[in-house]
């Protein structure tokens, strides 16, 4: 039995949280399709974390590199052109177009990235 009890305003927040999530892995979908998103909500800190593991992947990091947003901003954001302009930013950070993931495409140098953690080729 768990102890963990939930009231109906909580209950409503995670359905809200679950949507946003939900929508913001559909707009990453939409404009940069092939390259596989994930986002985490940081509550404690307000934040919506956004990782492309076409990026991550090849990182010799378990850190996880990738865009944080303020839930105020993308809860202010019908659009969510933050979210966009976040995944086509950790994009271009790793010298990847936006847009469609092509064939044989991997991050070299990722700005932002410590030298110890860049990719070495192996996925290249």
């Amino acid at each position: 039995m768990s102890d963990l009890i939930l009231t109906p305003e909580d209950g409503k927040k995670v359905a809200d949280d679950l949507a946003l999530i939900n929508r913001a892995g559909a707009v990453l979908t939409k404009h940069y399709p092939g390259h596989i998103w994930r986002m985490k909500l940081d509550e404690d800190n307000g934040m919506l974390v956004i990782v492309c593991d076409t990026v991550q992947a090849p990182l010799l990091s378990n850190a996880m590199y990738g865009y944080r947003l303020f839930l105020s901003t993308v809860y202010g954001d019908p659009d969510l052109k933050c979210v966009m302009r976040a995944g086509g930013e950790i994009l271009e950070r790793a010298k990847l177009a936006r847009g469609w993931l092509r064939e044989g495409d991997s991050p070299g140098h990722v700005d932002g990235v410590l030298a110890r953690h860049q990719p070495t080729g192996l996925f290249n």
